[in-house]
């Protein structure tokens, strides 16, 4: 099925912005992983040493996510930019922009 400009603009809208909302789960996820991690310790009087690796694995991850969360931000802004260039299609900021009236859009012209 080929897609129409405005169709594959509204599912590319659409998927980024979940992208974009499950890399924050997960971002957040992690964070309060780590928040448990560290209060168990406190909790169970642990060394200050034991699960240490573990966490130090987990900021690195969290780091990670984070430098994910960035690119994915530019890769957001160079998308619309490459939009407002092309001016052949309705951005979200132009319209209702909501992921419902994206998804109804998307179904309307599936059918």
């Amino acid at each position: 099925m080929t897609l129409t400009p405005q169709t594959a603009t509204n599912r590319i809208i659409r998927e980024l912005c979940e992208s974009e909302t499950e890399l924050d789960r997960t971002l957040a996820r992690s964070a309060s992983l780590l928040a448990t991690i560290a209060q168990s310790r406190v909790d169970a009087g642990a060394s200050f040493a034991d699960g240490q690796v573990a966490i130090m694995r987990l900021v690195r991850s969290i780091s990670s996510l984070t430098d994910a969360r960035a690119d994915l931000a530019r890769t957001h802004g160079e998308l619309r930019r490459i939009g407002e260039e092309r001016a052949d299609v309705i951005l979200p900021h132009e319209s209702t922009g909501s992921l419902e009236a994206i998804d109804s859009d998307l179904a309307a012209q599936a059918a």
